[in-house]
């Protein structure tokens, strides 16, 4: 079965842009929406394996969302998409929002699709202890 992303950005030749690439290039099985409530009505209706977020979005700031999805769907990666700059520590720690990665826009596709692939490798669980 082929992992399922979901792209949410508000511009939507973005979308088509990254849904093509996910699709085409990646192989993957994906969708897109432009706002915030759209992506957790989706979230909600279907299994999706990464979610690739824009920060500026029409109706909310996706940086405040990264912890919303986190807590209704937990262990489901979330990334960041940007055209913006960001604070350089940000960029270094994208963790402070809890988000799993952080992507700018104009990140060449083949990088892109490595960090997707990166993002989607299977996580060790917590170590075992012994009774």
């Amino acid at each position: 079965m082929k992992p399922r992303i979901l792209g949410v950005d508000d511009e939507p030749v973005i979308v088509s842009v990254l849904l093509q690439l996910l699709v085409e290039k990646g192989g993957y099985e994906a969708a897109g929406v432009g706002t915030a409530a759209e992506m957790f009505q989706r979230l909600n209706e279907a299994s999706f394996d990464l979610v690739l977020l824009d920060v500026v979005l029409g109706d909310a700031n996706g940086l405040d969302l990264v912890p919303l999805v986190k807590n209704t769907h937990p262990g489901l990666p979330v990334a960041i998409l940007s055209a913006l700059g960001f604070d350089e520590d940000f960029i270094k720690d994208p963790t402070q929002s809890g988000a799993d990665g952080f992507f700018k826009k104009t990140l060449p596709a083949e990088r892109l699709l490595a960090e997707v692939q990166r993002l989607l490798a299977p996580r060790p669980g917590p170590a075992a202890t012994p009774s």
